[in-house]
């Protein structure tokens, strides 16, 4: 399956100026990164414009293999999965949003497609990278779900250890302190929106 409305111009610029679940721990963690992440986000307001970000051998390889992963799902439950783009965060419209990789009834979906040592470490572990677990709170957050699903795949190893799906549960605690980070960081951006209209007159 084929996520075409993601990575698209559309939802770059739906993107744009918005804290997104991309970013989910930085914001959670509220410390430096926030304040020049806040300056980015403000940058990209003023200007309509966002800075190109070089991809890397993992992100062109996620591209590349999260539309086999996605089958795989799709095939061992059984089901069709809702593609989705940019979901504008309700409380805070303006400001936030996130970009589950899909929808399954219920569940929120990630999809990651790691490199054999991470795989087998979450494979093996059930264990769920800080940075994607508040990824999926975040997510949740915006498009109300309260279960997440995080498909890894790796078509590289055995077939017995490609695939696996780890379910999360709704963190209520967590997500308290992503929208505590959203609030500072929105204070932060606009400050900085504030000043370029003050000097430009708008």
């Amino acid at each position: 399956m084929e996520n075409e409305n993601q990575q698209t111009d559309e939802w770059f610029m739906d993107k744009l100026g918005r804290f997104s679940a991309s970013d989910a721990k930085t914001i959670a963690t509220a410390g430096v990164g926030l304040k020049t992440l806040a300056y980015r986000k403000a940058i990209e307001h003023i200007l309509c414009d966002r800075k190109e970000t070089a991809k890397t051998d993992a992100m062109e390889r996620g591209n590349l293999l999260e539309p086999e992963a996605i089958a795989k799902y799709e095939e061992v439950y059984g089901v069709t999965v809702e593609k989705v783009g940019f979901l504008i965060s309700e409380g805070y419209p303006e400001h936030a949003g996130a970009s589950p990789d899909g929808l399954d009834g219920e569940w929120n979906l990630e999809v990651k497609c790691m490199e054999k040592e991470n795989h087998m470490i979450a494979f093996l572990y059930d264990y769920v990278k800080p940075e994607h677990y508040a990824q999926q709170m975040m997510q949740m957050w915006v498009d109300g779900k309260r279960r997440s699903r995080y498909v890894i795949y790796n078509p590289d190893l055995p077939e017995v250890l490609q695939f696996k799906v780890i379910e999360i549960e709704y963190d209520e605690d967590y997500v308290k302190k992503i929208i505590n980070g959203i609030e500072k960081g929105i204070k932060i951006k606009q400050q900085g929106i504030d000043m370029y209209q003050n000097l430009v007159g708008e």
